[in-house]
């Protein structure tokens, strides 16, 4: 059993980055079938764990920017662009993942590409609303924090599809 351990799987290094397993973990030597299919359901459980550990950097990330914003009041279109920025890549990112997931069909994959980005819109969100109903007279300043940001998102979708467009060609 454990000879067939080792010739079966590539043991990566204690000290390597998850996304270096994850991606680059693959032995292309393996025959066994039972083998092909753990190590597969292996590398899609890290890959779940990524998506997940992905997410919650991007709250943290929308958090942080909304205590900077807070603090300092000179940086006025930070929130804004970190939140058009994410709302850009991070669906980007997630058609990358998946990619390397099996979904049984294409309805599936498509399932969880717009599970994931509603719930990406939803917890930034709900940090956004988090720190806006902590002000005391929040009518206004969620109004301008709104139309700052409805600006910069436009701006952001605008640059992308010009950009996209022109590179795609």
């Amino acid at each position: 059993m454990a000879s067939s351990f080792k010739t079966n799987y590539v043991l990566a290094e204690p000290t390597s980055s998850g996304a270096w397993q994850l991606l680059c973990s693959w032995d292309f030597s393996m025959t066994n079938e039972r083998a092909v299919r753990q190590r597969k359901n292996n590398l899609r459980v890290q890959l779940k764990v990524t998506v997940i550990a992905f997410q919650s950097f991007c709250c943290q990330l929308t958090t942080d920017a909304t205590d900077w914003s807070l603090l300092q009041e000179a940086e006025t279109l930070l929130v804004p662009f970190v939140v058009s920025l994410m709302n850009l890549v991070v669906p980007l990112l997630y058609s990358l993942f998946n990619k390397f997931e099996q979904y049984s069909s294409q309805r599936r994959q498509i399932y969880a590409l717009v599970v994931r980005n509603v719930l990406l819109r939803m917890s930034i969100l709900g940090v956004l609303c988090y720190y806006w109903m902590n002000v005391v007279c929040w009518e206004s300043m969620v109004g301008q924090a709104l139309y700052r940001l409805v600006i910069v998102d436009f701006l952001f979708i605008t640059l992308g599809s010009f950009f996209g467009e022109f590179l795609s060609k």
